[in-house]
């Protein structure tokens, strides 16, 4: 499967739209930072070649990494700004059981938003409460790439592998 994303949407629009939300920042992006004043936009391209990993396997494959995936909205959150610890949670549980792993490092969507970021880091804290955990996200480098953030995050995990460590965020 080729699969991966693209946001090249910079235009006056989704600015004014996001400056009349409140959620534009009027400066850098600052993901869990206590200066953390909303999102700022990137743009992105990313693409992917990914495969099933029972075939990978089968054919030699070099594996840089497995996806577990599972989504923490479902829609009934105060606003797209808002998410729920219980989302988050539910999302953890359906990923990984009961079972916590220890995990050297966390790519967190963290946008920069006060609420967003606050939520993300205690579901994150909640459910992997007996380890230490590196976290990140690749929005305090990019922006926020809104249909390539996916696919950026993916991106800078897969770096962190292959390089054996873990880049600063900026501006935290």
């Amino acid at each position: 499967v080729i699969t991966g994303g693209l946001e090249s949407n910079l235009g006056e629009g989704i600015y004014i739209a996001f400056s009349k939300l409140g959620a534009l920042s009027r400066g850098d992006c600052r993901p869990f930072s206590p200066d953390a004043d909303g999102i700022t936009h990137g743009e992105g391209a990313v693409c992917f070649a990914l495969k099933r990993l029972v075939d990978a396997v089968e054919q030699g494959d070099n594996i840089l990494g497995v996806i577990h995936c599972d989504g923490a909205s479902d829609g009934r959150s105060a606003s797209l700004f808002e998410p729920t610890s219980e989302g988050q949670m539910r999302a953890f549980k359906n990923v990984y059981g009961e079972t916590v792993p220890k995990l050297d490092y966390i790519e967190a969507h963290a946008t920069g938003t006060q609420v967003g970021d606050k939520t993300e880091l205690n579901s994150i804290d909640k459910f992997f409460d007996q380890h230490k955990t590196y976290i990140g996200s690749s929005k305090a480098v990019f922006g926020h790439t809104k249909g390539a953030a996916g696919a950026t995050s993916l991106l800078k995990s897969l770096q962190i592998i292959r390089h054996r460590a873990i880049p600063p965020s900026p501006r935290i």
